[in-house]
């Protein structure tokens, strides 16, 4: 497997990159913020590119 690109977010979602290429950014109330719209899996709609963890907004409950 070839890495292009590996981002890490501790606690926070990252939608820069997702937004830049081109991914819908929501509103997620149960989290109260922005995350990337994205598939069950974590895709992103754009092939092999993905999100997953906090940086997608899957926040594990504190």
């Amino acid at each position: 497997m070839i890495v292009d690109v590996l981002v890490s977010a501790v606690r926070l979602p990252v939608i820069d990159l997702p937004a830049q290429l081109g991914v819908p950014i929501v509103y997620a109330p149960e989290i109260g913020g922005l995350v990337p719209r994205r598939g069950l899996t974590g895709d992103l709609g754009l092939g092999n590119v993905y999100v997953v963890g906090d940086a997608g907004g899957l926040l594990p409950e504190a």
